[in-house]
């Protein structure tokens, strides 16, 4: 199908990413391509994808392939025949101003060549929409960053980072919204291991 996930606000872009990533991944499974379609503008301002950082979230980048779309209307081409290709499991679309681009016309034609090839859609918005969108998304994703967890270092001397910790809340999606997913570890969520147990009685927006 077709899903959507935005940053709470403009500071929790990189957590979206994150579980976007996280989101094709587990589509994807073990073997599986990921087609990552980004506009110029949307690389100017979030910058592009980094090999280490992509392994850092359990992703091999061998199973990438990038696409850099000169404009919005050719990076809405060139999701829109990743969809229907029956090459990749997951595509994932960048695209600047996506609320404004991805309306309801073209997220339609979106999900109707996700349907025909059989891969995950996300379309990955780089800022909070300005108002309410109208989309075909069968699913909507708000992600929030959260403070980091310290742990020991290798020595023991001086506490370090770990890893990132983020909320991903379901705005809309099958039964309703309420889905309210926090955890550290961006490997883990698509299993048992979360650090915040699913309650459907928690909505948000």
């Amino acid at each position: 199908g077709l899903c959507e996930v935005l940053p709470a606000a403009a500071g929790d872009a990189p957590a979206a990413t994150a579980f976007a990533i996280g989101l094709a991944r587990s589509e994807a499974g073990a073997g599986g391509a990921i087609v990552w379609i980004s506009d110029e503008m949307s690389i100017r301002q979030r910058g592009a994808l980094h090999a280490p950082g992509l392994r850092a979230h359990g992703l091999d980048p061998a199973r990438i392939v990038l696409v850099r779309a000169a404009d919005a209307r050719q990076t809405l081409w060139a999701i829109e025949e990743a969809l229907r290709s029956p090459a990749p499991a997951a595509v994932i679309g960048e695209v600047h101003d996506a609320a404004r681009h991805c309306d309801l016309a073209a997220t339609r034609r979106f999900l109707l060549a996700a349907r025909a090839g059989g891969a995950l859609g996300v379309i990955l918005h780089g800022a909070p929409p300005p108002g309410a969108l109208s989309t075909a998304a069968r699913e909507r994703f708000e992600v929030r960053a959260l403070p980091g967890h310290w742990r020991p270092s290798a020595g023991g001397r001086l506490p370090v980072f770990g890893a990132p910790a983020w909320r991903a809340s379901r705005l809309k999606g099958q039964g309703g919204p309420g889905l309210d997913v926090t955890t550290s570890d961006e490997r883990e969520f698509a299993g048992a291991a979360l650090s915040q147990p699913l309650d459907p009685r928690r909505a948000r927006g």
